[in-house]
């Protein structure tokens, strides 16, 4: 009777060890799926939105400034072509923010492609007017609103890399304790 109550203390201690384990095996897998989404969503530059928006940016004005030299239409079709390619950027990477932090990003970059809307309204009419005007270039004032505009978007893209680093920041705090626990 005696052997007979050890043998089963070791069995019943032998089940309740492997769930032990086997509930410590299964929230260590939840964690690293989700350690290994979130991973993802960096590899996929979601914190990185400022320097395309940016760079987009410069090329747009660019090619406003070379339009209101030469005056080609060549010109208003391609800024026309990249401030749509831009603005359909903006829109395909609002679905993928994901995470809180990112979150907080969305209307950093609502405000950016509202920015972005009202500069490609005020480009293309400048290089309407300077098609009708002939041969001079636009006068200086409409110049120097475009250029206001564009810089009122760059100031935006500033704020969002600002708050882009500290998401990133956060985002891998929260990835490191995650590391944390799981060595543990």
């Amino acid at each position: 009777m005696k052997i007979r109550a050890r043998s089963f203390g070791y069995v019943l201690a032998t089940i309740v060890l492997a769930l032990i384990l086997g509930w410590a095996g299964s929230i260590t897998w939840q964690e690293l799926r989700q350690l290994h989404h979130s991973f993802d969503s960096v590899q996929g530059d979601v914190f990185h939105l400022s320097d395309h928006i940016d760079a987009s940016v410069d090329d747009l004005n660019n090619i406003v400034q070379r339009s209101n030299l030469r005056g080609h239409p060549a010109d208003r079709a391609a800024f026309l072509k990249k401030s749509r390619d831009l603005q359909q950027w903006i829109r395909t990477r609002q679905p993928n923010i994901t995470t809180p932090q990112e979150r907080e990003l969305v209307d950093q970059i609502d405000q950016i492609d509202t920015a972005i809307r009202l500069y490609v309204s005020l480009s293309t009419k400048l290089m309407d007017e300077r098609a009708q005007a002939g041969s001079g270039p636009s006068p200086a004032a409409a110049l120097e609103q475009v250029d206001n505009k564009a810089a009122s978007i760059l100031e935006l893209c500033e704020q969002l890399r600002g708050a882009e680093r500290d998401a990133q920041t956060e985002f891998m705090e929260h990835s490191r304790g995650a590391l944390v626990w799981l060595q543990e």
